[in-house]
């Protein structure tokens, strides 16, 4: 990651964003599954559902002929039947780790930003206000695929002006196989 952090910002300040992030993220997650007799799964949006249940086929028999494979791309609900098997199949689990991209986010503007217009402050303003941003963080605590297309699409752009800059393949390679995917996620 040091190697794609453009001069003029530190780990430190990357980090204080991250943190932050989570930590708000994560005060909503737990804020939204209080009062509920079904916590978290209760508050999903309709079509977390169908998200969850095109995972759930995947996982299961690798069904990619299900309503939220054909409505919404193959991505994002492969994306979370990878998570569930590696984190639970539960909404809590898969929140946590929305909560987790979210917060990411925020570091990938950051670095984003910085990559393009070369100033610190603006960079640092931007990061803040995704870390602050309610929209951001009601998104990231949702089962849906803004979060991991907005995060794997950063990812692709800041690999892609690195490669720009190094004249680096790999960097295009990387940098294509992000934007390709945040493609499926979002159909």
């Amino acid at each position: 990651m040091k190697q794609i952090l453009p001069s003029g910002i530190n780990l430190r300040i990357l980090g204080y964003i991250f943190v932050s992030a989570l930590i708000l993220r994560l005060l909503f997650l737990i804020f939204l599954g209080r009062g509920e007799a079904g916590g978290i799964t209760e508050s999903l949006p309709p079509d977390s559902v169908n998200y969850i249940y095109a995972a759930d086929q995947i996982r299961n028999g690798f069904d990619l002929n299900t309503k939220g494979v054909i409505i919404f791309g193959p991505g994002y609900p492969a994306f979370l039947a990878l998570a569930g098997d590696l984190f639970g199949p539960g909404a809590a689990a898969l929140s946590i780790i929305q909560a987790f991209l979210g917060a990411g986010v925020s570091v990938l503007l950051v670095i984003l930003v910085l990559q393009i217009f070369g100033r610190r402050d603006i960079a640092i303003i931007a990061g803040v206000l995704n870390t602050i941003s309610l929209s951001a963080i009601r998104l990231s605590g949702s089962i849906l695929s803004e979060t991991t297309f907005i995060f794997t699409l950063l990812l692709g752009l800041i690999l892609f002006l690195e490669g720009l800059k190094k004249d680096s393949t790999a960097s295009f390679v990387a940098s294509g196989f992000f934007l390709l995917y945040a493609a499926f996620c979002r159909g």
